[in-house]
């Protein structure tokens, strides 16, 4: 009967691993289509000159719609005023933003272990810029 408890508790802390790589897997998949997506608008941007409201509102509805979070939870700020592309490289021409997605479960089986939800969570953050393709007037 005691190997049989023990077998009990092992297989239960066993279990914790391929959870937690599945987890992980998801996790990465998730932060991958964060990238894409952002990456995509950002593109827009450059040909447009700055983050417009569509593009901004585009961006948050998929990712909202692809991660399955609500778009009040996700973050953008970013370049909203028109920027113009010199004949030589200039600070100026930057179009910089910065994306918080939330990641709702870092550790599996996380209760098990005493971890609480408000501590099993963070934000994954995508800051960068890129220059503006539209010719100055």
């Amino acid at each position: 009967m005691k190997e049989f408890i023990i077998m009990s508790g092992m297989i239960m802390l066993l279990m914790f691993f391929p959870v937690q790589y599945v987890l992980n897997s998801t996790n990465h998949y998730n932060m991958q289509t964060v990238n894409e997506i952002v990456h995509k608008a950002a593109q827009k941007a450059r040909t447009d000159g700055y983050f417009t409201t569509d593009n901004i509102n585009t961006m948050k509805a998929d990712i909202a719609a692809k991660l399955h979070v609500d778009q009040s939870e996700i973050s953008v700020t970013a370049t909203t005023t028109p920027k113009y592309r010199m004949n030589a490289f200039d600070q100026r021409e930057m179009i910089y933003y910065e994306v918080k997605v939330p990641i709702k479960r870092i550790l599996a089986l996380s209760r098990f272990f005493g971890v609480t939800d408000e501590a099993n969570k963070t934000d994954y953050i995508l800051k960068d810029a890129v220059a503006s393709e539209v010719p100055a007037p």
